[in-house]
């Protein structure tokens, strides 16, 4: 499959809110509580992703497929300081990501990522990270098989009245 990739611009904050909705379906679905229901033609989320993309440290890009857009990813270039704690070190954080339902398994994932690591590279940074929920076994098995390593885990509990 061919898959080519482009800068998304402000004209595609649409576009990327109605990409979002498909893997954001999946979220709301296994943890209602954390995440809230949204609709494809949401003028929040599309506000958002307006913001996201007049945000300098943030990229975003567009995979398409035959002129179709299939898939998006948002990365975000954040600068770890120097203290007592860790390393002074710049990361490129992948914020978000999202492939069309039709279209996983057939490489898009994959092609925004090796996307995103050039993309790195050529600004001077070696290293990328991201969060990912621990029900979404495809994206892991995808983040995996390109090199990702499980450094620390974020547990939740929620606390009601007993």
């Amino acid at each position: 499959m061919n898959v080519s990739i482009r800068q998304a611009t402000l004209e595609d904050a649409a576009l990327l809110a109605l990409l979002n909705y498909s893997v954001h379906e999946i979220h709301v679905a296994q943890m209602p509580a954390r995440y809230k229901p949204t609709r494809p033609d949401s003028p929040e989320v599309r506000a958002a992703f307006v913001q996201r993309l007049q945000t300098d440290d943030r990229l975003n890009y567009i995979a398409e497929v035959a002129g179709t857009a299939v898939g998006y990813i948002a990365c975000e270039r954040r600068e770890v300081e120097d203290n007592p704690f860790t390393q002074p070190m710049t990361v490129l954080y992948i914020d978000q990501m999202g492939v069309e339902a039709a279209y996983r398994g057939q490489g898009v994932g994959s092609a925004l990522l090796k996307f995103v690591e050039q993309v790195a590279r050529e600004q001077g940074i070696d290293t990328l990270t991201l969060g990912v929920a621990a029900f979404n076994d495809g994206a892991l098995r995808l983040y995996e098989r390109h090199g990702f390593v499980l450094v620390s885990l974020r547990l939740m509990r929620k606390i009601s009245d007993e």
